[in-house]
């Protein structure tokens, strides 16, 4: 039951290996059936040579890690990126990820878990995040660093432990997780509405992405949103995709975002000339 990890990097030479990797390379040791498929969005070849190397690790080959690299430098946005890692994976179940966040202990075997209980296709997951801010209300924030700097993983791995009681939640967002049936799904109807040729709409190069991804799973007949209480990542705030967007003015995507979803005959309570406000209500009329 294979796992493929589609994560696009951009500038994320520390990040990949003093945390994305880091984590994933404790997982990969207790399921080896999961694969990490990175696309290079610009500087990361370095960083791949370090893992492939460093004592750590203890491993000298790329390909004992799991992992295979696509992409050839050039930023091409988010979802682009992640279209390319799709057709390059194999995995029965998708995650997706970002490079500043840490996977915790069983992060992945509690999404599986709950997933083989569910249709293919039929459902889509995330995990909770720890994270200093964020513009979801309900969500309990704590902050172990936001910057390699000061990134405190020893205290995050004693809250960790105790996670259940301190009520962290979040809404729906980033890292998602579903069914390979789901994306292929996806990649239909993006098709089919001339949207882009994969499973995710690459006109969002990097704002608003998640909240298309989600109105769009809703628009194929998903009814199933959840977030999984025991698959728990930490982020570091956004250092791996904010600094990748070409919109200047982040509103834009927003503003995008409204304009085609309207036009799909949805309602959404947003205001897009307001900044960072996401549209997370809808309704279909």
């Amino acid at each position: 039951m294979k796992v493929s990890i589609l994560l696009p990097a951009y500038k994320s030479e520390k990040l990949l290996s003093k945390v994305f990797c880091k984590s994933y390379f404790n997982l990969y040791l207790d399921n080896p059936d999961i694969e990490l498929i990175i696309y290079d969005n610009g500087g990361n070849g370095k960083d791949l040579d370090v893992l492939r190397n460093d004592n750590n690790y203890s491993l000298d080959s790329q390909a004992l890690l799991g992992i295979k690299v696509v992409g050839d430098g050039v930023n091409v946005g988010l979802n682009k990126a992640l279209n390319a890692c799709f057709e390059a994976s194999e995995g029965e179940f998708i995650y997706m990820p970002h490079t500043d966040m840490m996977m915790m202990p069983g992060c992945l075997e509690s999404l599986i878990g709950t997933a083989k209980n569910q249709a293919p296709g039929k459902y889509l997951f995330c995990s909770r995040s720890i994270e200093k801010t964020s513009h979801i209300p309900m969500q309990l924030l704590k902050d172990f660093g936001t910057t390699l700097e000061d990134f405190n993983e020893e205290k995050l791995n004693e809250y960790f432990k105790s996670y259940k009681d301190k009520g962290i939640v979040t809404g729906y967002r980033m890292p998602f997780f579903g069914h390979r049936k789901l994306l292929l799904t996806l990649r239909e109807y993006n098709v089919k509405n001339n949207f882009s040729n994969g499973p995710f709409d690459d006109s969002f190069f990097s704002y608003a992405t998640d909240n298309d991804l989600f109105f769009s799973c809703y628009d194929i007949g998903v009814r199933r949103f959840w977030m999984i209480e025991e698959s728990v990542v930490y982020h570091l705030s956004g250092h791996s995709n904010n600094q990748q967007s070409v919109d200047k003015n982040d509103k834009k995507p927003y503003i995008r975002l409204c304009e085609k979803w309207k036009a799909l005959n949805v309602t959404m309570n947003i205001d897009a000339s307001e900044q960072n406000l996401i549209p997370w209500n809808f309704k279909v009329k």
